[in-house]
């Protein structure tokens, strides 16, 4: 075996067992010791190695196959599954339409305004019900929490439910579907909220709006002059206007609990990928569709949390600012019981919004139902109930999991940064200093270490590309020439490089096409390693 190795030939006995050789081995079979022998003498890695004969297609199917057989080593296919029966609903008299990136499939939440008289409008905010046809502990919930998220990368997604259940509950245009709808009565002269009224219906879905048709129409300057011509002009043009005072409101709130503004003058990224040809677009943070959507999701996940809360039903919280110390109060931790989300904003933050693709919103979808349903009896029907040890261990299972979906995420990003670098033929760069030795670059979210390099941050520099390694995820640079770093850059990096030095972390602004993992403008929640990201200088481990 070692001979055939060598030789560039994959021996027939290791066929089978590629993956297991590579990531989980025993050590003791005669396979392995032949594999890590031909290693040795060929001073190369065992991935390496497969990839020359063959036993692994390319690269991305091994950082592919490491992730696989760690969360799902039985493989990715749904056992077969009998569709559930929703009972008959009331259809609201609404027009609903939802705002998505182009790729996005599981449609979770839309829209629907209404004019009421008296100055006053009623805005609603639709969640699709998968709750109504999945019940705690049978067989799709089975599904749904091994699962415990949909897993994000560029070009490709692994679904927390069954394709033909999402499209069963997603918010598809041209139907009435199943929705747990927020409805909040709003007084037009000062956008106050009147009151709020949850029901659960089914809602008429209008329009799919997609981000890629609206983008250049749907900017601050067109929804100030009223000008251009779009779907559901008007209705967006009143949400843009409540999305403004819920943001002012929250960040009152925010600078209460002591925190500087959010920042919303940097670049998201979108992957796009076909082909194996990736295309990264940059995306202004902080657009007026994304500011839309994140806000109107923000009210409903406080607006919810506090119902369970008031009502003394267990539900999944996302807190941050309950710790003593910075590093402690930047911490996102997740809660079975209300606390403030100081990042944000806001007294209580659950997440609800996003039952397709996160177990945690399903859950508290279903306490939500039992809240609507039972009213003050809740506690006592509701699937789960106050102190439920079972609510503990999913909180602790989706913490894990989500992170390491998280992880294999950015993984799959630098990769197709270091592809993007390829294809297009790439080798002078212009990159901004985070912070000492570290940089990214300015066309695309990937983050460089450079030793040595010390500037203040916001600093833009030239960099050539020496080499990359799409296997090590390593980048090999030296500098051109150094920028004066101008107020700007300095004001846009300020509160990152804050971060970075205090805590260590990140904000994340490296954001697939549907990435959805976080709401657009939950960017505090997506801290990640920048000394992991960084550190990837020789064959990485999982970051974080």
């Amino acid at each position: 075996m070692v001979d055939e190795l060598k030789s560039g030939r994959l021996p027939q006995a290791m066929a089978p067992m590629v993956r297991q050789l590579l990531f989980k081995p025993d050590k003791n079979t005669m396979e392995y010791k032949a594999l890590d022998a031909a290693c040795a003498e060929l001073q190369t890695t065992p991935a390496r190695l497969m990839l020359s004969v063959g036993a692994m297609p390319s690269v991305k199917a091994v950082h592919d196959a490491k992730f696989l057989i760690e969360y799902f080593p039985r493989g990715t296919d749904f056992p077969r599954i009998d569709l559930p029966q929703v009972s008959a609903l009331p259809v609201a008299e609404v027009s609903a339409f939802s705002i998505d990136d182009i790729t996005t499939t599981e449609i979770d939440d839309a829209f629907s305004v209404q004019m009421i008289g008296e100055g006053k409008i009623r805005v609603g905010i639709h969640i699709a019900a998968p709750a109504l046809g999945i019940a705690r502990d049978d067989a799709i919930d089975a599904i749904a929490r091994e699962r415990m998220s949909t897993v994000y990368m560029p070009g490709d997604k692994i679904t927390m439910l069954p394709d033909e259940l999402v499209q069963q509950f997603t918010l598809a245009e041209g139907d009435a579907r199943p929705a747990v709808s927020l409805y909040a009565t709003l007084d037009m002269n000062d956008w106050s909220v009147q009151s709020t009224e949850t029901i659960i219906e089914r809602v008429p879905i209008r329009a799919n709006l997609r981000h890629n048709e609206l983008d250049e129409h749907v900017n601050e300057q067109a929804l100030a002059e009223g000008s251009g011509d779009y779907p559901h002009k008007q209705e967006i043009g009143l949400l843009w206007q409540w999305a403004q005072v819920l943001e002012r409101g929250r960040m009152e709130k925010r600078e209460s609990f002591g925190l500087r503004p959010e920042q919303n003058n940097r670049v998201d990224f979108n992957f796009y990928v076909a082909d194996d040809v990736v295309t990264i677009a940059r995306r202004k943070r902080g657009a007026p569709l994304d500011k839309i959507v994140a806000e109107l999701m923000i009210f409903a996940n406080s607006s919810w949390g506090k119902l369970m809360h008031e009502r003394g039903v267990p539900g999944i919280y996302r807190t941050q600012g309950t710790g003593s110390g910075w590093a402690a109060r930047m911490q996102v931790r997740m809660l079975t019981h209300a606390a403030p989300h100081q990042g944000l904003g806001v007294d209580q933050y659950a997440w609800s919004t996003s039952p397709l693709r996160r177990y945690t919103d399903l859950v508290n979808q279903w306490q939500i139902m039992a809240c609507v349903r039972h009213g003050v009896t809740a506690p006592l029907v509701a699937p789960f109930k106050p102190r439920d040890a079972d609510l503990f261990a999913i909180v602790s299972a989706f913490d894990s999991a989500y992170g390491a979906y998280a992880d294999f995420q950015n993984i799959m990003e630098r990769y197709w940064c270091l592809r993007w670098l390829a294809q297009s033929s790439v080798r002078q760069v212009d990159a901004v200093v985070l912070k000492d030795e570290v940089l990214r670059l300015v066309d695309v979210p990937l983050v460089i270490p450079m030793p040595g390099v010390k500037h203040p941050r916001g600093t833009q520099v030239r960099l050539e590309l020496i080499s990359w390694d799409e296997l090590d995820l390593t980048v090999q640079a030296r500098v051109l020439e150094v920028s004066v770093v101008t107020d700007a850059a300095a004001e846009a990096m300020d509160e990152e490089s804050e971060l970075v030095e205090e805590t260590g972390v990140s904000e994340s602004t490296e954001v697939s096409g549907e990435n959805p993992a976080i709401e657009p403008i939950e960017v505090i929640e997506s801290i990640e390693g920048i000394e992991a990201e960084a550190s990837k200088t020789s064959t990485p481990s999982n970051p974080e």
